[in-house]
């Protein structure tokens, strides 16, 4: 993967090519989705603006980003994304079969070969271009085959849903865990109009509510292509890519970073405060607004745990984090759970829904000259002199559960 440093205006161009024209339209409407995805593979150039809001009601964020999107071919797309709030560039994704090239709004490039419906695209850019997708029979197929399929025309709409069904014997499965999408497509052109994607994890007490608006200027004419140029840029010019996530998969959201080098890990590990050495000092509130410090727990073996909600492994490990204070708690053992993403009213609702007790440093922000974290959960297990003892990123299941208990009680 290359990353390189060039100004954006050469990166980009528009072409006109002809007069936006309606298509003629079809004699009659889709009635099935095999009828749908036959009027969709006529479709051959659509231009128009994409409009993506996202709510979590778990920690009461929302995200919005819009943007205009080329598509051509099957596997064609050309999306130059906005902030909704400031209008401000945010990013072009331009996908050319199964390579994809990602400006940012930095103006950093990479290109990369993908799988078009898949990962490492990111979550935004597919779920704009999921509707195009449900074009490919083969791969709707196989996306489908665990969710009932449900079709339905009304008032000049194909409206196609699924909803996930889940295995009761699976170790993560809970009653309250659903999925539900829903594209909306124009009944006489087959064109994608709306999509929504209604998703929640009961394990976690967490899920998302995103949708995806289209509203396309030209279809089927070439009115309006946008490129990226090709250029090679100088060696001196390539910069070093930011450090993977490793807090999991978004629909629980991964952490911090997009992508990196073979020793991104080793570099983050030994930016933090080293093993022996006195942890620095972190200062925060409790979840009742109460200034506290990492200083307090000076005395009790501390298990220091930098998280927040959203990232997938920092939910699914604080039930065992509760467990840990309750089993070790009269032992003089602490667990201090640090987030600097929300506020301690939002922590304590989440904590609520979950029937968790897990005590709270709650940050304004991570002071990154003392606590330099690349990715989240990343965790150290302090003495009660306030030393490191150890430290890692990321959190593994049932095996993390089983090292942290032994490493718990061979340091009391």
């Amino acid at each position: 993967m290359n990353h390189v440093t060039i100004p954006f205006a050469t990166l980009l161009f528009v072409l006109f090519a002809g007069c936006s024209s309606p298509t003629d339209k079809p004699e009659s409407p889709v009635s099935s989705l095999a009828e749908l995805q036959a009027r969709m593979s006529e479709l051959t150039a659509l231009h128009g603006e994409v409009r993506l809001h996202a709510h979590t009601e778990a920690d009461d964020s929302e995200f919005f980003r819009w943007g205009n999107l080329d598509w051509s071919a099957p596997t064609d797309f050309v999306l130059a994304l906005r902030e909704d709030s400031t209008g401000a560039f945010a990013g072009l994704y331009a996908l050319r079969g199964t390579s994809l090239a990602h400006i940012r709004a930095d103006s950093m490039q990479t290109r990369e070969e993908v799988d078009p419906y898949g990962d490492p695209i990111p979550n935004h850019f597919t779920q704009m271009l999921v509707p195009a997708m449900l074009r490919d029979t083969a791969w709707f197929a196989a996306w489908s085959q665990d969710s009932t399929l449900e079709t339905r025309v009304e008032d000049g709409a194909f409206w196609v849903t699924i909803h996930g069904v889940y295995d009761s014997t699976d170790t993560d499965y809970h009653r309250e865990t659903h999925a539900r999408e829903t594209w909306v497509f124009d009944a006489w052109t087959g064109v994608p109009l709306r999509h929504r994607d209604v998703w929640y994890r009961g394990d976690l007490a967490y899920g998302r509510d995103l949708t995806v608006a289209f509203d396309w200027e030209s279809v089927n004419v070439d009115a309006v292509r946008l490129a990226v140029a090709d250029w090679a840029a100088p060696v001196w010019s390539a910069s070093p890519p930011p450090p993977p996530a490793i807090s999991g998969e978004d629909g629980e959201d991964g952490g911090e970073g997009d992508g990196g080098d073979d020793d991104w890990f080793e570099n983050a590990m030994a930016a933090l405060p080293a093993i022996g050495a006195a942890a620095p000092p972190l200062r925060g509130v409790n979840l009742e607004g109460d200034p506290v410090a990492l200083a307090d727990h000076i005395g009790e073996l501390v298990y220091l745990d930098f998280w927040y909600i959203g990232c997938g492994p920092c939910m699914q490990a604080l039930p065992h984090l509760a467990q840990l204070q309750e089993k070790y708690g009269e032992q003089g053992f602490s667990v201090v759970a640090a987030n600097p993403q929300q506020t301690a009213p939002v922590i304590q609702r989440y904590l609520n829904r979950r029937g968790l007790s897990v005590p709270q440093l709650v940050l304004d922000s991570v002071p990154k000259s003392d606590w330099p974290i690349a990715a989240y959960p990343t965790w150290f297990l302090l003495d009660r002199a306030g030393r490191v003892v150890e430290r890692n990123m990321g959190f593994g299941g049932e095996e993390s559960v089983a090292y942290l208990d032994s490493l718990v009680q061979a340091n009391l």
